[in-house]
């Protein structure tokens, strides 16, 4: 034991870095970039987009970091293939809900809540 701290920094640090990536391609885009097909009869971006947030959203409370905040998003963008419902949210209501469900910012909260994670499943978690 006794390299969790490490462990929950790295982490972190891969956490952080995808969800800057994610930021930078999405972050970008117009209004009508986003409802392009990736492919021709693929998903459009706004699509993905959206399955992302609702996803990444859904993680974070079996982490213990917090309750959902979108579970709304489910119905369009988890339980549906893209483009067969009329009424999924726009790109500035994907695009708000990513900047709070991304928690770009969530700091010493997350270092904390990830210690203690890690901790509690070391004590549990018979070692292999």
């Amino acid at each position: 034991m006794g390299n969790e701290g490490t462990y929950v920094a790295l982490g972190l640090k891969v956490w952080k870095a995808q969800i800057e990536r994610a930021d930078k391609l999405f972050g970008s885009l117009s209004s009508e970039e986003v409802l392009r097909e990736i492919a021709p009869g693929r998903n459009r971006l706004l699509y993905l987009w959206g399955h992302l947030t609702a996803i990444h959203d859904a993680m974070l409370p079996l982490l213990g970091l917090r309750e959902r905040l979108h579970p709304e998003f489910d119905v369009a963008f988890v339980s549906n293939p893209d483009k067969s419902r009329a009424d999924i949210p726009t790109h500035e209501q994907v695009h708000r809900a990513w900047n709070v469900v991304s928690l770009r910012d969530f700091g010493e909260f997350a270092n904390e809540r990830w210690h203690l994670i890690v901790t509690c499943s070391s004590a549990t978690t018979p070692a292999i």
